[in-house]
C-alpha cells in the first residue's frame, strides 16, 4: 500500500498500529488473549489476520482516525468520570497481602484463560473424588458388623450367568438321557428278579473237564470266604435299587407337574369358551343356594343347560357333598320348566 502525503492521512503502519490499539481498547480492555480467542471461536480469525485484511482492504485511513479522536475524547471523559465517583466513595478496601501474591503469580502464568479455567475445573474434580473416598472409608472403618461373603456363592452364580442357552438345554437332555436309561436298566433287572423268584428249575451245569470244576469251587470258596462279602453284595444291591427308585419318583413327580400346568391351561380355555357359549345364549333367570348361614351362592341358567351338569358342576366348584346333587336337579329342572310354561302361555 502506498503511503499518502496529505498531513490528515496516515501511513500504513501507523493505521496498522492505530487499528490494533482501538480493537484493544475499546472492544476487550487490552487483552490480547481474549482477543484471539474471540475471533478464533466466532470464524477461526486471530488479530494478525484482521490486521493483514486490513492492510489489503483499506487505503484511506481518514475516518478511523476521526473515529478515534472522537472516542480518545469519550473515553477521557468516562475515565474523569470515574475518577470522580471513585473519589467520592468512603469505603477503600484493603487488599490482603496473599490476595494480591496470587494475583501477581497468576499474571505471570503465560497460560490462556480456557487453559485455566479448564485446570481449576480438573483440581475440583479431584478434590471432590479424594473426599468422596474418604467419606467411604470412615464409612466403613465406623461399621462394627463385617459380614463373610459366600465366594463360592458368588463363583456359582457367575458360572450360570457365564452359560448359554443352547448348553444348558444340552445338558437338561442329557440327563433326560441319564434318567430314562437308569429307568429302563431298572425295570430290566427287576423284570429278572421276578422271573428268577418265580422259577422252581435250578438246572446244574456239567462241566468238561475236573480240572474246570475244581478252579470254579476253589474260587467259590475263596469268595465265601472273604469276611463280610456276601452283607457288601446285599447293601451295593440296596443302595443302586433305592437310587434307581429315588429318579423314578422325582421323573415322575416332574411328570405330573408338567400335566397338571397343561391341564390347568386346558381347564382355562374350556372355561372361556364355555363362558363365550354362555353369553350366545338367552339367559333365564339365577337360583339362590343357601350353602351355610353366612354364605350363598347363585345358580345362572341359560336357555338349552342341562340340569344334571349345572347340579354336578355347582356341587364341584362350592365343595359341596355329592348327596345333594339330584336335589339340586330337581330344583333347576323345576325352575325351567316353570320359565318355559310362562312363555307358552
Amino acid at each position: 500500500m502506498k503511503t499518502l502525503q496529505n498531513k490528515n492521512k496516515l501511513t500504513l503502519e501507523q493505521s496498522v498500529q492505530l487499528l490494533q490499539q482501538v480493537i484493544l481498547q475499546n472492544c476487550l480492555q487490552n487483552d490480547q488473549k481474549v482477543l484471539d480467542l474471540y475471533f478464533s471461536i466466532e470464524g477461526n480469525w486471530n488479530l494478525q489476520k484482521l490486521i493483514k485484511e486490513f492492510k489489503n482492504i483499506f487505503d484511506d485511513k481518514t475516518t478511523l482516525m476521526e473515529y478515534y479522536t472522537n472516542w480518545k475524547k469519550n473515553n477521557n471523559h468516562s475515565n474523569t468520570s470515574n475518577v470522580f465517583e471513585i473519589s467520592n466513595h468512603s469505603f477503600k478496601p484493603q487488599i490482603n497481602d496473599k490476595s494480591r501474591v496470587i494475583d501477581q503469580s497468576k499474571s505471570q502464568i503465560h497460560q490462556n484463560r480456557y487453559d485455566q479455567l479448564y485446570e481449576q475445573y480438573k483440581e475440583k474434580q479431584e478434590k471432590q473424588s479424594y473426599l468422596q473416598i474418604q467419606k467411604v472409608n470412615e464409612e466403613i472403618e465406623g461399621c462394627t458388623f463385617k459380614p463373610k461373603i459366600n465366594k463360592l456363592k458368588d463363583q456359582h452364580q457367575e458360572r450360570i450367568k457365564q452359560e448359554k442357552a443352547y448348553e444348558k438345554l444340552y445338558k437338561l437332555h442329557d440327563q433326560k438321557q441319564s434318567l430314562a436309561k437308569e429307568a429302563k436298566e431298572l425295570y430290566e433287572f427287576q423284570k429278572q428278579e421276578q422271573e428268577l423268584e418265580n422259577c422252581t428249575f435250578f438246572p446244574q451245569k456239567i462241566t468238561n473237564s475236573k480240572h474246570n470244576q475244581s478252579v470254579q469251587s476253589q474260587n467259590n470258596a475263596q469268595l465265601q470266604d472273604i469276611k463280610g462279602f456276601n452283607q457288601q453284595l446285599r447293601r451295593m444291591y440296596k443302595a443302586r435299587k433305592e437310587k434307581l427308585e429315588k429318579q423314578m419318583f422325582y421323573q415322575k413327580q416332574r411328570y405330573q407337574l408338567s400335566q397338571n400346568n397343561q391341564n390347568n391351561i386346558i381347564k382355562s380355555f374350556n372355561l372361556a369358551n364355555k363362558q363365550q357359549n354362555n353369553q350366545n345364549k338367552q339367559l333365564i333367570g339365577h337360583i339362590d343356594i343357601n350353602i351355610t348361614k353366612s354364605k350363598k351362592a347363585k345358580i345362572v341358567l341359560y336357555e338349552g343347560d342341562n340340569p344334571i351338569q349345572k347340579a354336578k358342576s355347582f356341587v364341584k366348584i362350592h365343595n359341596i357333598s355329592h348327596d345333594i346333587t339330584l336335589k339340586l336337579a330337581e330344583m333347576i329342572e323345576q325352575y325351567l320348566n316353570q320359565h318355559q310354561q310362562q312363555i307358552n302361555n
